[in-house]
């Protein structure tokens, strides 16, 4: 909604609808903006433009008059950027940091001051170093002391300061999950790589253990070696070469056996 008037080159109003412009229009040749500021903060704008006639005459100057609240309703919302998101504009007034508006200012309330601008920019409040023209993003504390990320910014056609803020902890939510995620593959993989290992080891020496028993069991009456190992590596070979020298101790037994009795019975006779 808006408010026109219609001055003449004195600045006196000759003309309106509705209700006049608040700003006494001053001498222009170019189109101005100013912002209507009250104690509840930037409520309204007004634009000021000069008029010519047909002949290129300077005669007199429009003002009009906008409502900035519907404007504030959506710069204001930022619910893309997270639930604790906020959009903050202040500005200075006779040497206080003047909160204009923020996303959680209920309706008809009036402005915060936050104390002296230059003690606040001093403090690092991300709202008064853009006040002061500075911009910047990174670690901050908001006007409540809560812990945030800030980008900031100066507006200089108005001379406000712009900030958007997050909380860290809705910040780094995504990353905490994320590590949370990662940390949950890391375990798991930790524990199937033990799985896996456990089996692997097992399938490589339970060969080895059993022909250590086979090979332990060899001895008279018990020469037979039973070969179950067909993987075609180094255990088959081996357990290959245990059964030739469980065949070749029980050939070597049984001449010997044979010599013992030749041996005995050419004793017995002598």
């Amino acid at each position: 909604c808006f408010i026109a008037a219609i001055y003449n080159l004195s600045g006196e109003q000759v003309a309106h609808t509705g209700l006049s412009v608040a700003t006494t229009p001053p001498a222009i040749e170019s189109t101005i903006l100013y912002s209507v500021i009250d104690e509840y903060g930037w409520q309204e704008h007004e634009i000021f433009s000069p008029v010519y006639n047909h002949e290129g005459s300077h005669i007199g100057i429009v003002g009009v008059r906008y409502d900035s609240r519907p404007l504030l309703d959506t710069l204001l919302s930022i619910a893309s950027v997270g639930e604790t998101g906020e959009i903050l504009l202040g500005a200075e007034k006779e040497g206080e940091l003047v909160l204009l508006h923020h996303r959680f200012q209920p309706a008809g309330s009036k402005t915060l001051k936050l104390g002296n601008l230059e003690e606040q920019a001093e403090y690092g409040l991300p709202l008064a170093l853009s006040v002061k023209g500075k911009e910047n993003l990174g670690k901050a504390a908001d006007y409540t002391g809560e812990r945030v990320y800030a980008a900031y910014r100066t507006l200089p056609s108005l001379g406000w300061g712009l900030v958007v803020k997050i909380t860290r902890e809705e910040a780094l939510e995504g990353t905490m999950r994320l590590a949370f995620f990662l940390t949950i593959i890391g375990i798991f993989i930790i524990i199937s790589s033990g799985i896996i290992a456990h089996i692997l080891a097992g399938r490589l020496t339970n060969p080895i253990v059993r022909l250590s028993k086979e090979m332990g069991k060899l001895g008279p009456g018990h020469w037979h070696f039973n070969r179950s190992a067909r993987t075609g590596d180094e255990v088959e070979l081996l357990e290959t070469v245990a059964s030739d020298m469980a065949t070749r101790l029980q050939d070597t037994y049984e001449r010997m056996q044979e010599i013992i009795v030749d041996r005995t019975q050419e004793l017995k006779k002598q």
